[in-house]
């Protein structure tokens, strides 16, 4: 579970707060998220993202910088039922843009 309290100004997200309850891979992910992507856009999150969930899927990623250390969780492809904590954080921070429209 994560609780994440977004912030934006002029689009781009300017402070992040967050909760959770997550295990270690979800809570290494919402590490590196929070920390990451302060300073970035809806799209650029995104784009992420779908980046990280192609490389748990086994597709070779190149990360845009700042989000290169996502390629960290290409160790956990082989733990398919920990795909989903991995992406939460990205499914909250998009989950907050779609709430303040």
């Amino acid at each position: 579970m994560i609780t994440l309290d977004l912030m934006r100004e002029q689009g781009r997200i300017s402070a992040l707060g967050w909760r959770s309850r997550a295990c270690t891979l979800g809570m290494a992910s919402l590490g590196l998220v929070t920390e990451v992507a302060v300073g970035q856009c809806r799209a650029e999150v995104a784009a992420a993202g779908a980046a990280l969930w192609d490389l748990l899927h086994g597709q070779e990623q190149v990360f845009a910088a700042p989000w290169e250390e996502l390629s960290v969780f290409s160790a956990a492809r082989g733990f398919p039922t920990r795909f989903g904590s991995i992406m939460l954080p990205f499914e909250a921070i998009n989950e907050g843009f779609r709430q303040m429209g």
